[in-house]
């Protein structure tokens, strides 16, 4: 899927561009704009508001980053700081497109988690891993290395709305990473996971960048 991405967005890119004879950038279309000039503050009361803080980081990353997927049209469907996206069929092959505000010398590692897969009295590694890229220079995620293979939100019957985190977090350097390289949508491994101890692990510090949106059952 990342190669067929790859190649729809080198054809967008080059269709954008002859349409609108300047350099393509992703904040030249205005819902990726608003979604990367988010004010902090309001960053800050979305995350609090829909209980993100707490309930997986203590404090607001800095800035927001963009998630969007291609859903048939030319407008795509975006995470936007707790939106409902409820479409099984538009969240089956990961996003389209991914970006944060960086220089194209940095490293990278971005995860998308769910937070609601166990029950509140669990605090730690209650999260479940839909995706982890490593080794992102700039914010070029298909060259990143893919630790866990992307998998889309599968919310259970009858659970409501469960809530679906990206955090991007700044690397020290290019790292090797040790983990187990994860593919199936069914391994066990996928769960019990903590993005803290993950970034602890490696030194990530705290997230830098953040999206989120919530998911429910569709029959």
């Amino acid at each position: 899927m990342k190669f067929y991405n790859r190649f729809v967005s080198l054809f967008l890119t080059v269709r954008l561009v002859k349409l609108t004879e300047v350099p393509f950038t992703s904040t030249q279309n205005v819902k990726m704009k608003d979604v990367l000039l988010k004010d902090p503050i309001e960053l800050e009361e979305d995350l609090k508001y829909w209980k993100i803080i707490p309930d997986l980081l203590k404090e607001a990353p800095k800035q927001p980053m963009q998630a969007w997927w291609l859903d048939g049209g030319w407008t795509g469907t975006e995470a936007i700081f707790g939106n409902e996206i409820n479409d099984p069929e538009i969240t089956a092959e990961e996003p389209f497109w991914l970006e944060w505000k960086t220089n194209n010398d940095t490293f990278h590692t971005m995860m998308m988690v769910g937070i609601d897969e166990k029950p509140k009295k669990y605090t730690t590694f209650k999260e479940k891993q839909y995706w982890i890229i490593v080794n992102i220079k700039g914010f070029d995620f298909l060259a990143g290395e893919y630790l866990t293979e992307y998998m889309g939100p599968d919310p259970p019957e009858n659970k409501g709305l469960l809530r679906y985190v990206f955090l991007v977090y700044r690397q020290p350097d290019k790292l090797k990473f040790k983990e187990k390289k994860i593919s199936s949508r069914k391994d066990i491994y996928r769960t019990n996971f903590s993005s803290k101890a993950f970034a602890d692990k490696y030194n990530l510090g705290k997230p830098m960048a953040i999206n989120f949106f919530r998911a429910r059952f569709e029959y």
